[in-house]
């Protein structure tokens, strides 16, 4: 019985806005030129947000977490990912060499 409660009241949790969603909403209100301007305007800001691709993807990460398996290993994928970010991480030295 608690594991659901607990579940519904992540849920809830879920529904309460963060600061900066808040703090962006008020500056919308801000501003906009009227009332209904505003709050278009932040429906509009509040739909964006509410079909974030992170949801998308976050559901569908199992199933193709499972069909990545069958390609390539975790070791290879971390081989991968540390090139990746070593090459980022010498190229923004690079960068800042010659531009500063």
């Amino acid at each position: 019985m608690k594991k659901n409660l607990a579940c519904f009241s992540g849920f809830f949790v879920s529904l309460i806005p963060c600061g900066a969603f808040i703090s962006v909403l008020v500056y919308i209100a801000y501003v906009s030129n009227s009332l209904v301007q505003g709050a278009l305007y932040g429906f509009v800001f509040g739909a964006g947000n509410l079909f974030n691709p992170l949801i998308i993807i976050s559901i569908a990460a199992p199933s193709i977490s499972k069909r990545f398996e069958k390609i390539i290993t975790k070791e290879q994928l971390y081989k991968i990912a540390a090139s990746f970010v070593f090459l980022f991480w010498s190229g923004s030295l690079f960068w800042k060499a010659i531009y500063l």
